[in-house]
């Protein structure tokens, strides 16, 4: 019986994607805990799916096997593998089994670009340069600020385009 293990990997930045697939092309098990953020692109909000651990990865291999960890390191995408006292660090596999449920119980709801709370700053139009709360979502691509104009707190609307976190 084998004893598979997972590790933990290192990918380069932005590469996480093309490392997994590379990783898988040689036969090793890969797994790239994803989550969906909803995010402005080119002034639109969108849903995208991005790793839930920058530049990590996690491989599962068998250490005595004759390939091993070698080949990861020299994968077009990896960076190498997270060493701990010259060893690879090695991943149990409750912690898989965890964020595998954290993540389906994060899959009915993408994380918002603001949430309610969220101080803001617009950063284009009439009120560029003040601070608001961020109260809700409007209709696409909008949301509800209260904003304090002349001592009175307002709730206005603006485009998600024009707001960035205070």
């Amino acid at each position: 019986m084998t004893a598979l293990t997972w590790y933990l990997a290192y990918s380069k930045p932005r590469l996480e994607q093309l490392a997994q697939q590379n990783l898988q092309r040689q036969g090793y098990q890969c797994f790239l805990p994803l989550i969906a953020k909803q995010k402005l692109i080119r002034g639109k909000s969108r849903i995208v799916n991005e790793p839930l651990f920058g530049r990590y990865l996690f491989v599962r291999t068998d250490p005595a096997e004759g390939r091993g960890l070698g080949p990861v390191r020299s994968t077009p995408g990896m960076s190498g593998l997270v060493m701990f006292n010259g060893q690879p660090q090695q991943v149990p596999d409750a912690l898989i089994d965890a964020i595998t449920r954290r993540l389906t119980l994060a899959d009915s709801e993408p994380q918002s670009l603001f949430n309610p709370g969220d101080k803001v700053r617009i950063v284009e139009g009439s009120f560029q340069g003040l601070e608001a709360i961020y109260a809700a979502d409007a209709a696409e691509d909008r949301a509800y600020l209260l904003l304090d104009l002349l001592g009175k707190t307002n709730k206005l609307s603006f485009q998600l385009s024009q707001l960035k976190h205070a």
